[in-house]
């Protein structure tokens, strides 16, 4: 149970790839092409979770940016 002003704790269950390795390579500001694709890796153990993926027409994927400053 979450009560008011409670913390909420994370747990990642993936990782996202993508060609950018430095922060300071990704297209920022006004006018930015965000072009590159990335890949989803989800850990091995949660797979079984996927199953009828093909189903559905929207995912929705939360991130933390964590190389954020």
């Amino acid at each position: 149970m979450i009560t008011h002003g409670g913390d909420i704790t994370m747990r990642p269950i993936g990782t996202i790839r993508t060609a950018y390795t430095e922060t300071s390579s990704i297209p920022k500001g006004p006018g930015a092409r965000h072009e590159a694709e990335g890949v989803l890796e989800i850990r091995p153990d949660l797979e079984p979770g996927l199953a009828d993926i093909d189903g559905f027409s929207h995912l929705f994927v939360l991130w933390v940016f964590d190389r954020s400053e």
